[in-house]
């Protein structure tokens, strides 16, 4: 009986004590991608040596990933405006996509390259679809097109293509991979 209350005991000690692994903060994927052209977008890391961005980012040559020289060595179209880029450069960390679209009212985040600015932080909502495309009530900047949307996990639920303002509506169209 002794032995089993010292077992059960140790037991209740090591899971109390055990530690559940922190999901990656989603700030630990994010890049920077140059180009050729000047111009400049964000990804995100989603693969050893894969990164998801903005298709229409990739009118040019890539030149530098985190401003470290970069060969884009083969790309695959995943979704309406959403890439896979596959670079000659190892990701430390990547994250991951959610397998569910998001909900009308979820809260939002992600890190993008405003005007060439790099990591700015920036969070909002999901405000509802449009012709198919989530709308995402969010500050956006050219500059951030590619940058990887999360949810409160940590997960990826789409990428920003595109933006608009109008009065006093500053939506950003989230699309996501097929």
């Amino acid at each position: 009986m002794i032995r089993f209350l010292l077992a059960l005991s140790l037991v209740a000690i090591t899971a109390c004590c055990a530690t559940v692994p922190d999901p990656i903060d989603p700030k630990a994927t994010v890049v920077r991608l140059q180009f050729a052209d000047n111009g400049v977008c964000s990804g995100t890391a989603t693969g050893p040596n894969e990164v998801t961005t903005a298709s229409h980012c990739l009118g040019a040559r890539l030149l530098t990933v985190n401003g470290e020289r970069a060969t884009l060595l083969t790309s695959r179209k995943v979704g309406k405006d959403v890439t896979l880029i596959y670079v000659d450069r190892r990701n430390q960390r990547w994250s991951q996509w959610r397998d569910t679209p998001p909900v009308q009212g979820e809260r939002i985040r992600y890190y993008g390259n405003p005007l060439g600015m790099a990591d700015m932080y920036r969070e909002g909502y999901i405000a509802g679809t449009h012709k198919g495309e989530w709308l995402a009530d969010v500050e956006i900047a050219p500059g951030d097109s590619g940058a990887a949307v999360f949810d409160s996990q940590g997960r990826i639920i789409g990428v920003v293509s595109a933006f608009g303002v109008s009065g006093p509506f500053r939506m950003a169209i989230v699309v996501r991979r097929e």
